[in-house]
């Protein structure tokens, strides 16, 4: 036995790998997010007030999810709409 402490992420790999490396750290960079296709109907250059690429990806995030909220809402409001005929 050595005296060295094994690290608890390198404990069971093959030898010469380590491990602790998060998969989206090694996620392979996706193209540049143009705001200003995703959000047309702004005047401003959207580009230019988030250069950041994190603040671009959390907003075409939320892009997605309020279309997806919109097409749940109606898609609810179809399948209510048949039921209060009924009554």
């Amino acid at each position: 036995m050595s005296d060295e402490k094994q690290n608890p992420a390198e404990l069971n790999l093959p030898q010469g790998e380590k491990g602790g490396t998060a998969p989206e750290e090694e996620k392979v960079p996706e193209k540049e997010i143009d705001l200003n296709v995703l959000f047309p109907e702004e005047e401003n250059d959207l580009n230019t007030l988030f250069p950041d690429v994190e603040t671009r990806e959390l907003l075409k995030k939320i892009r997605k999810n309020k279309k997806d909220i919109e097409s749940m809402k109606q898609r609810f409001d179809e399948e209510i709409e048949p039921t209060e005929q009924e009554d």
